[in-house]
């Protein structure tokens, strides 16, 4: 799962010359630096006859404020009105209406809206060429919005290229060594390299990011804990869940002493940490923990729909984990929607929300429902990542598991040996995703009477797990379906 980081503080307007300024912005610009947003927007609000090149400056620095803050509807609105003032002293082709679209387009893809945002940051990157400016952080910036757009929206190959570009402009700068510019771009792309399966080139990415945190920002920053949430979650795409813990647990206090409980990235924290509780079968911790961050996401406005689909969806596989199919249903149900309204019925975590519900109702006895969800999933994995993928390869497997229910034996052990051998292909035959397919494959065997079959395939999956610390969920419930069938053994 992968949900918006909020990083670094979008860069300050460039080049803007404040001039002479009545009181009212200068109220505001205190009223910004002591906190106090809503006053201070009313001060600008009401400096109709002040100097337009600075009201833009301190629009943007409004817009900031309240994008650190999280309130992102607020933080669009007045980049609206510095894209405004933009144009109005500077004309269309100006570098400081380009960071204006940029700055719109970061708060979209916080929205989850990564079509605006690519929109936004086209836009953006369009009108800065235009400006022919020399500001290779600005410009680093933009690609790096476009990246987190391409990103969302399952464009693998684009995202990789606008990050890698983004970075080779910081590389231009003092930014190289310094946040916040490289810092964002740093963790968003380790994220993404982990997500892709690219887990040594995510650890070089991220341990980069956080060296450079501590050393400029320090251990005990938010921006430092926004690295930990990144480590965080490529430690548990790696089966890590002992460290994810800890590196979950630690951007927690700091995001909870910097940034108070309320904060999407406190919440954020939350979020992440739960999810390596649930890895850790500590479902007494955060089964609560999930329900403050969703009673926390509600009082947002607007709902941050990728961290609330996120925070449903684990509450989905604790409803789960107890059998309360119903309960499991409308808690995935609900993430589906807001991720689908979002993103599209063949993004990745929609995909991944679909398989679940299929596996939901199968428990429910609807196999003609747990079937369309399971060939609805499959349709779009294989559109959105190709047959021979790894993503393929877990969507045949749950389609499988239907087969199976339905008695369908020979279908269900065919999709299973597909997934086991496309996963051995990608990620080599010791990978514990291969382990739970063997077992997936037992099942079928069991199914079909055929004991000695099922308990091979049980045996290669434990040896595949014994090289492991064999805290993977998948294990526990492999050895306790072993001893279950083979009591004997």
């Amino acid at each position: 799962m992968r949900s918006v980081l909020c990083g670094a503080a979008i860069v300050a307007v460039a080049g803007f010359a404040h001039g002479e300024t009545c009181p009212g912005i200068q109220r505001a610009s205190q009223l910004i630096s002591t906190g106090n947003l809503p006053d201070a927007e009313t001060e600008l609000v009401a400096c109709k006859g002040d100097p337009e090149a600075a009201l833009a400056v301190v629009w943007n620095r409004l817009g900031k404020a309240y994008r650190k803050q999280g309130y992102t509807d607020k933080a669009a609105a007045a980049y609206e009105m510095l894209a405004e003032f933009s144009k109005k002293v500077w004309g269309p082709d100006n570098i400081n209406l380009a960071i204006a679209y940029q700055n719109r387009a970061a708060v979209a893809n916080d929205l989850g809206q990564p079509q605006k945002a690519e929109e936004l940051a086209l836009a953006a990157k369009s009108t800065f060429e235009a400006s022919q400016a020399n500001n290779p952080r600005i410009f680093g910036e933009i690609l790096n919005t476009l990246a987190l757009a391409a990103e969302y929206q399952a464009q693998n190959e684009n995202a990789e290229r606008y990050y890698r570009q983004a970075l080779e402009q910081f590389e231009k700068t003092e930014e190289s060594t310094h946040p916040p510019a490289i810092l964002n771009t740093l963790v968003n792309y380790g994220v993404f390299l982990a997500g892709l399966g690219k887990t040594e080139a995510a650890r070089q990415v991220l341990d980069r990011a956080r060296t450079i945190a501590a050393e400029t920002a320090g251990a005990g920053s938010d921006t430092y804990a926004s690295v930990l949430m990144a480590t965080s979650q490529l430690k548990f795409l790696q089966r890590e869940y002992s460290s994810a813990e800890e590196d979950a647990r630690t951007a927690k206090a700091i995001a909870l002493e910097k940034l108070g409980p309320a904060h999407p990235s406190t919440l954020r924290a939350s979020l992440i940490l739960a999810t390596a509780l649930i890895a850790r079968n500590n479902v007494a911790e955060a089964e609560p923990m999930l329900r403050d961050t969703l009673a926390g996401l509600y009082k947002l406005t607007p709902l941050p729909s990728q961290l609330t689909a996120g925070a449903l969806s684990n509450l989905g596989r604790i409803y789960a984990s107890r059998n309360e199919w119903s309960e499991a249903e409308s808690a995935y149900s609900r993430s589906r929607s807001l991720l689908e309204k979002g993103y599209g019925p063949d993004h990745p975590q929609v995909i991944a929300i679909t398989r679940e519900l299929a596996q939901v109702m199968i428990q429910r006895g609807d196999l003609a429902e747990a079937r369309r969800y399971a060939e609805m999933a499959l349709a779009s994995a294989r559109l959105t990542y190709g047959d021979s993928s790894v993503e393929v390869a877990s969507t045949k497997a749950t389609l499988a598991d239907v087969c199976r229910y339905e008695k369908r034996y020979v279908d269900a052990l065919a999709l299973t040996q597909a997934a086991i051998d496309t996963v051995k292909t990608a990620k080599g035959a010791s990978d514990p995703e291969v382990a739970a397919l063997l077992v997936n494959q037992a099942r079928t065997y069991l199914a079909r009477g055929k004991k000695s079959l099922a308990e091979t395939n049980y045996q290669q999956a434990f040896d595949i797990w014994s090289a492991r610390a064999q805290t993977d969920p998948d294990f526990r419930v492999a050895q306790d379906e072993y001893r279950k069938y083979f009591k004997d053994r």
